[in-house]
């Protein structure tokens, strides 16, 4: 995966994590590399779903069209072209009433929930989310040089992103699929949600929200939730208790001006990613659960 991939996501209705549902499925694909099959698949499962499709199948479509991308995150925000399908379309006769929360998987094994309305939504008024499809005949170009790996052989792209103010963690690419699960992030991670006497308005619950939505992915908290690339932003000590705010806005702004390392994957937030006020509000999610540490 991409290093701005390895950070986090949006706020509307998703957060990263990884569920457990219709495991088996997808670890058979996580475990085959990018590339590695000459007719990949792509997955979508949940409780008593599995629907599979061949990129030979989904080269077939009828639906199939060709979006370019001005700015691609996947690749330094150069202007791309790929053949792609709606990703509505692979939806298709699925039925999603049971399902509240939804994520993608990767052929790495990265994973984090997405906005079901958000990647399903077929309004013009709105980005519509595609699914590009990488020909075994004509490779994307590889994502780091002296590397081989590309951004298939599956990527979610978005047309007309800036509508729905699309963040670049919404471009999952090296996709294995979607897993549907019937259970609430708050049920799946209960360690990581305020205490109740927070109000739904307070700027703890915003920051709450925030934190799911943007680090989540990377990050455990109170040891819930499987991020192996960061540590653990609650144990054994809060950012709150080691950082100034401004040390902690320096981090997310540009991780680089605090922490010079070579091998570091987490991006840099601009203010139109995550504004001040928003780290005010993360900030405050912290200060609060540094008073409700869960050490199992």
């Amino acid at each position: 995966m991409s290093i701005f991939i390895s950070s986090c996501l949006f706020f509307v209705g998703a957060s990263f994590v990884v569920f457990n549902s219709s495991k088996k499925n997808f670890d058979n694909l996580i475990r085959q590399p990018s590339g590695d099959s000459r007719d990949p698949q792509f997955t979508i499962s949940g409780p008593g779903l599995t629907k599979i499709f061949s990129r030979s199948e989904l080269m077939k479509s009828k639906a199939l069209r060709s979006i370019t991308v001005k700015n691609d995150p996947a690749y330094g925000n150069k202007q791309m072209t790929y053949i792609a399908i709606p990703l509505s379309e692979i939806f298709e006769g699925v039925s999603l009433d049971a399902f509240p929360t939804m994520s993608f998987k990767c052929l790495d094994g990265f994973s984090g929930a997405i906005s079901m309305t958000r990647i399903l939504n077929q309004d013009s008024h709105g980005s519509v989310a595609y699914l590009a499809i990488e020909a075994e005949a004509k490779k994307w170009p590889t994502l780091k040089l002296g590397k081989t790996e590309t951004a298939g052989p599956f990527y979610l792209i978005w047309d007309n992103p800036e509508k729905s103010k699309i963040m670049t963690e919404e471009w999952p690419y090296q996709l294995a699929g979607f897993e549907l699960n019937n259970q609430s992030l708050d049920t799946l991670f209960p360690h990581a949600v305020p205490a109740e006497s927070i109000s739904a308005n307070d700027s703890i619950r915003r920051g709450h929200s925030l934190f799911m939505t943007n680090c989540f992915v990377c990050h455990a908290f109170n040891g819930d939730g499987i991020g192996k690339i960061g540590p653990d932003l609650n144990i054994p000590y809060s950012p709150t208790e080691y950082f100034q705010f401004k040390h902690f806005s320096t981090l997310v702004r540009d991780p680089q001006n605090l922490r010079k390392w070579d091998q570091a994957r987490m991006p840099g937030f601009s203010s139109s990613a995550l504004s001040d006020d928003d780290l005010k509000s993360i900030w405050s999610y912290f200060a609060h659960m540094s008073t409700k540490k869960f050490r199992q």
